[in-house]
């Protein structure tokens, strides 16, 4: 009884110092945010008269019942409600107060945990499945992946070793993406480049957009620039039509998505949309799905002001899921934008979305691509006095510093449901430049990368 009383007299004696010493005045404690939630947590309790702050940890009183302590922070509540730090280093004795808090002690003042973070798909890099091939894209097509491709001079595999009409001109193709198998040689694209496929699934037609740009340098064509459209519906891809767009824009890349639903407010209606090189767009409304005429193209006040690396190599989708375009872009490094007005755009916070890497190195196995055309690549440059493909990917660093050209596979939402794994793919290379070290094997590769998880579902991942 002796040492309660004397702890009674010793909490008064400091309360009266306290109070002769400075009368509490209106808390300024809110630049600390324990203090601030003590504050909030006493005043809001009804039965609270004190808190102490230690850390993380606010710990109500029923009363300033003040004992001598050197760890926690007291603040005693006055008559008009505001808070002053009792001095010296003390404590409470809350079993000395008639009353206790009704909200209990012991309470948190750590900030609330942060929101779970949106998920993020990693990209499974598995190298290159093809060597010196020129732009690219994995389409599904009847049930299986078909990969087109653009092929130019230099390509080990170029169909004028044993066909004349090729020879001294790019071209386009198309093979099984799991066998490697050369399903079709395009020979209406002959002196045709930067190719890019599309598959509408409503007409059952694979279309290939591409530009008058003989990529060997040898343009016998004219309205060099201009874009034309290549069609194919026959099951086994051999029937192709050719016919020049009404597109009116010149230059080397474009790429087309279909726009299923209704398109964003603020455009004009369209069932399909293009983008090109530098991002200028055009749209397409015809029922049927020809894709040979009816584009509007639109004017500058739409585009990508400040597009990374100027829109080049641009592969674009609509996700009517959320009414966004989705746009890969980029000849360094590799950049995703979206836009639902094709106006403003916006960036994920992470990027850029591909750039150069040590995974560009491997050899995709024959799960996910096809490593004989690997294998077919390195048996030529062999025989013609060439750094292999394999010896050209362990030197990375001599010519590796570019990613560029990529597409993304396959529309789940537009027709290939089948489909539950994303495709992309793009191109590790030198850019044109010559590889250092006395390198003399191919400096482009396709470079492929999968993610468990639909292509809706990657695309929003990174902006949720």
């Amino acid at each position: 009884m002796l040492q309660m009383a004397q702890q009674r007299l010793l909490a008064l004696a400091l309360l009266a110092l306290h109070v002769a010493s400075s009368a509490p005045a209106p808390a300024r404690n809110n630049d600390d945010p324990c203090v601030a939630a003590g504050e909030a947590l006493c005043t809001a309790d009804g039965a609270c008269a004190a808190f102490g702050v230690l850390g993380s940890q606010v710990q109500l009183h029923g009363c300033a019942a003040l004992v001598p302590n050197n760890d926690w922070g007291i603040y005693v509540r006055a008559a008009d409600g505001s808070y002053a730090r009792a001095p010296g280093s003390v404590n409470v004795n809350e079993s000395a107060c008639a009353t206790h808090p009704n909200s209990g002690q012991q309470h948190s003042c750590a900030p609330p945990p942060p929101p779970p973070a949106p998920p993020r798909y990693p990209l499974v890099n598995h190298g290159a499945f093809d060597a010196a091939t020129g732009e690219t894209s994995i389409v599904y097509w009847q049930g299986s992946l078909v990969v087109f491709e653009s092929i130019f001079c230099g390509y080990w595999g170029h169909a004028g070793q044993w066909h004349a009409a090729y020879l001294g001109h790019s071209y386009f193709r198309v093979r099984d993406f799991a066998s490697g198998t050369v399903i079709a040689n395009i020979t209406s694209s002959i002196g045709f480049g930067f190719g890019s496929a599309f598959v509408d699934y409503e007409t059952g037609t694979l279309w290939v957009f591409g530009t008058v740009n003989d990529r060997c340098g040898n343009n016998t064509l004219p309205d060099v620039g201009s874009v034309y459209a290549f069609s194919a519906s026959d099951a086994g891809l051999q029937a192709w039509s050719r016919a020049k767009t009404d597109v009116a824009w010149k230059g080397p890349n474009t790429d087309v998505a279909r726009v299923l639903g209704a398109p964003p407010p603020g455009l004009p209606p369209h069932r399909y949309v293009m983008i090109t090189e530098g991002a200028t767009f055009a749209l397409n409304n015809d029922a049927a799905g020809d894709l040979t005429r009816g584009w509007l193209t639109l004017n500058r006040t739409y585009g990508v002001p400040d597009c990374p690396e100027g829109c080049q190599c641009p592969s674009i989708r609509f996700l009517p899921s959320d009414g966004h375009y989705y746009v890969l872009t980029g000849g360094h490094n590799i950049w995703m934008l979206r836009s639902k007005d094709l106006r403003t755009w916006e960036q994920p916070a992470s990027r850029p979305f591909i750039a150069p890497s040590a995974g560009d190195g491997a050899i995709a196995s024959p799960a996910v691509g096809n490593p004989a055309t690997i294998d077919a690549s390195d048996a030529w440059y062999a025989a013609n006095g060439m750094n292999t493909t394999r010896e050209m990917l362990a030197h990375l660093d001599d010519w590796d510093h570019n990613s560029n050209d990529a597409d993304m596979c396959c529309e789940s939402w537009g027709g290939a449901s089948a489909v539950t794994t994303s495709y992309l793919n793009w191109g590790p290379s030198s850019q044109g430049a010559k590889p250092s070290g006395g390198l003399t094997g191919p400096s482009c590769m396709q470079g492929l990368a999968t993610v468990n998880v639909t292509l809706d579902k990657l695309l929003q991942s990174f902006y949720t």
